[in-house]
């Protein structure tokens, strides 16, 4: 696909989603749903803290109990803010996240921000994408 040095980089896959409309002739309700247009190459790690002044732990106790999962994903491909990123898996398919409380389920991600990365002549060599996990996990 790329080369033998980012076969040898990128130890990860993952899909890329966008969203549709599509629009009812007889009621003209628009509906939006999630739709995987892509697979690419990438290494994906996991977000332990957002900073030196807090604790390694990605849980918060406020009203509500949550775990919020956050992944920094490096890859050649350019992605947005509109879309989403799911079914992150190893290169022998084996899901790497997935949504707790639901067996084998691959968990859908948000993305947060996207930084590209240069080399030391200036040309974008990389991309580095922030991402959190979306708690609605049925398409929505």
């Amino acid at each position: 696909m790329y080369g033998c040095l980012t076969s040898a980089k990128y130890h990860s896959y993952a899909d890329v989603m966008e969203v549709v409309a599509t629009q009812n002739p007889a009621t003209k309700e628009i509906s939006r749903t999630w739709t995987v247009t892509d697979t690419f190459l990438c290494d994906a790690q996991s977000i332990k803290s957002d900073g030196a002044s807090e604790t390694s732990s990605n849980k918060k106790f406020n009203k509500e109990y949550s775990e919020e999962q956050r992944i920094k994903i490096v890859s050649k491909k350019k992605l947005n803010k509109r879309q989403r990123i799911t079914n992150l898996t190893d290169k022998n398919g084996n899901t790497i996240w997935t949504v707790p409380g639901i067996s084998g389920e691959p968990s859908v991600f948000e993305i947060a921000g996207v930084s590209p990365l240069f080399d030391i002549f200036g040309n974008v060599i990389e991309y580095e994408v922030l991402a959190k996990e979306v708690f609605v996990q049925n398409g929505e």
